[in-house]
């Protein structure tokens, strides 16, 4: 499989992290924008006056002080600032409304101060009290936020001072007096001022005409807000919703070709998967697919070929009993060579059970189902009971023996017919392509938890090209299979049997000094025997 920059692979944890990352910063941005919009409809609603960062926007600037300045971002709409000098004459002014051309003094002094902690509040008493119809107060505020009166001046229907400690020389006050002493100016508007000093040491005082939004207005902008979730749901599903899109678009491109994979393989045809690009999830998936289309591929082939030398050992003799037992049959064959064609057909039929049966042999080994009878055994015992039966059949067939088996008991979990039947195919495939005279080599040795056992023979060897197939079905040591008498299938049941003990089964190449061939097979010993 064509695997391009492997390094840089994104896992699909990582493509849901991002999708989650960018769903959470499109909700904030909607959240944000929502919040803005809201902050805009409140100042619609209810404006409220920014006197302060007015105030620091023109302080210590004399006469210029209103120059450039936004009156009406900071004040509101229906507002104006005038700068008023030490004799009360106004220098400059911006905004809205009545301009003054000048303040008497006890009308300036009547304007409460913005940044203070003192202050006057005058409040009109009831009709027909006794003490008069106005109450002036001068309130001032501790650090703590406590309260305390310093003053007072009742003051009767028309102004006239009736009692009190406040503005001891002044006897009347004015209707515009009053309105500065309540906070408001002649229009309706709250009314301040700020007093301070120019880089040149000069006086003045600022004084700002605003707006201030009522309880109702603030009630209104407050209750607002309860309809902010109706705009800003419907955009968080909406929003969810597109993620979710892309996100499930993401994952069905990634999947398609997977899909389609599949199908393609269901068809005979090949998946295709070799320019694969995604997640290293779907990386992985794809890899293990193309390896399990190559994997089928492969046992499609050897199933074929399976197929073809099955069909090939068996044609062979029942060909020849098909030919000889025609002729005698039809009485063709000289009754002195009767006996030989019989015998020939003997042969024939002994060679097909001997191949049908190591068919069925190997097919039970391969079915999934297959359970072996695993039991504790003494694996250096087993093998030499083994060869000592088998010590007088090699001598008589000329061949040598060398084993070396411990002393030692070494337990594995054997099944001891089937652990015989694969040391049985070792020797047989020895006799058969060792040639005559040759000595089988066996040795046992034990290395980290494992029983290995080397087996082999120093007799013409196999052929190095054969070694990766040696194990497959219906593989024989000759090149030629019409020469050969074996089944093929000796070596791929010793395999199958090697498996099910839990070992391994190699062909070593080259082989070690004094083998020409040589077999290592490694077996799991059991940890507390």
């Amino acid at each position: 499989m064509n695997i391009k920059n492997k390094k840089s692979r994104k896992s699909f944890y990582q493509i849901l992290a991002v999708n989650y990352i960018i769903f959470t910063c499109l909700v904030l941005m909607a959240f944000f924008l929502i919040y803005q919009a809201y902050g805009l409809l409140v100042r619609k609603i209810a404006p409220i006056p920014d006197a302060v960062g007015f105030v620091e926007n023109v302080e210590k600037k004399g006469e210029k002080a209103l120059e450039g300045a936004d009156v009406f971002r900071y004040l509101g709409e229906d507002s104006l600032a005038e700068l008023v000098d030490e004799e009360g004459k106004v220098a400059v002014w911006q905004g809205t409304g009545a301009k003054k051309a000048a303040y008497e003094a006890d009308a300036l002094y009547c304007i409460q101060e913005y940044f203070s902690d003192a202050g006057f509040v005058a409040a009109e008493l009831p009709k027909g009290s006794r003490g008069g119809s106005y109450l002036i107060t001068r309130v001032e505020y501790g650090e703590n936020g406590e309260t305390s009166i310093t003053g007072y001046r009742l003051l009767d229907d028309e102004g006239n001072a009736l009692s009190g400690t406040l503005f001891a020389r002044k006897d009347s006050f004015s209707q515009e007096e009053l309105l500065y002493l309540k906070g408001f100016d002649e229009e309706g508007r709250r009314i301040y001022k700020y007093s301070f000093l120019d880089e040149e040491g000069a006086k003045w005082r600022l004084v700002m005409h605003f707006t201030e939004p009522t309880d109702g207005q603030l009630q209104t902008a407050y209750e607002s807000w309860n309809y902010i979730w109706c705009f800003f749901i419907p955009i968080y599903l909406c929003i969810a919703g597109l993620c979710i899109y892309f996100l499930n678009r993401k994952t069905k491109n990634l999947l398609m070709p997977l899909n389609q994979a599949i199908v393609r393989l269901k068809e005979g045809k090949s998946g295709q998967l070799e320019d694969y690009q995604g997640p290293e999830e779907f990386m992985e998936i794809a890899e293990n697919f193309d390896r399990m289309e190559k994997g089928l591929k492969r046992n499609n082939e050897e199933r074929r070929r399976l197929l073809a030398d099955i069909s090939h050992d068996l044609k062979t003799p029942a060909t020849v009993i098909r030919g000889y037992g025609t002729a005698l049959r039809d009485g063709i064959v000289p009754e002195e060579e009767k006996d030989a064609y019989l015998d020939t057909i003997v042969k024939k039929a002994d060679r097909i059970g001997e191949l049908l049966s190591a068919f069925y042999e190997y097919s039970k080994l391969d079915h999934p189902d297959m359970k072996p009878q695993l039991k504790k055994e003494d694996l250096c015992e087993i093998c030499r009971e083994y060869f000592a039966d088998k010590y007088q059949e090699l001598e008589i067939g000329g061949f040598g023996l060398e084993a070396e088996i411990p002393e030692k008991p070494l337990f594995c979990e054997i099944d001891k017919k089937l652990f015989y039947r694969a040391l049985d195919n070792l020797v047989q495939n020895c006799l058969a392509y060792a040639g005559k005279e040759a000595t089988i080599i066996f040795r046992i040795v034990q290395e980290n938890g494992q029983a290995i056992i080397s087996f082999g023979d120093n007799g013409k060897g196999i052929p190095a090209d054969m070694a990766e197939r040696i194990f497959r079905p219906f593989v024989t040591g000759d090149s030629s299979r019409s020469k050969s008498s074996g089944s093929g299938l000796g070596l791929s049941i010793v395999k199958q049997i090697v498996a099910l003990h839990g070992g391994t089964i190699r062909l070593e190449v080259p082989p070690e000094a004094g083998y020409s061939t040589e077999f290592i097979i490694k077996l799991p010993l059991l940890e507390n025997p």
